[in-house]
């Protein structure tokens, strides 16, 4: 993984920092703390931010964004409106 993925990471990883508990925060802490002395993340550490990220930063789909803007363009996929 390339620092500029961990840095994309951690940047996700932010907004969600109030849901997590105790445990999880300072762990996080401590991986930004690592980013800011860019120092490079070891493997386990790699794999507890992979983890933290699965688990808080939501995965969309090509489709249901797709749905989501129709939604609110008030159209269908041929941009027409629904009558």
């Amino acid at each position: 993984m390339t620092s500029v993925e961990q840095r994309r990471m951690l940047d996700d990883l932010r907004r969600f920092v109030r849901n997590m508990d105790k445990e999880e925060r300072f762990v996080y802490e401590m991986m930004v703390k690592r980013e800011k002395d860019d120092e490079q993340l070891d493997a386990l550490t790699l794999r507890e931010l992979e983890m933290l990220h699965a688990k808080y930063v939501p995965r969309r789909s090509k489709e249901s964004i797709e749905n989501a803007w129709r939604k609110l363009a008030g159209g269908t996929k041929e941009g027409k409106a629904e009558k």
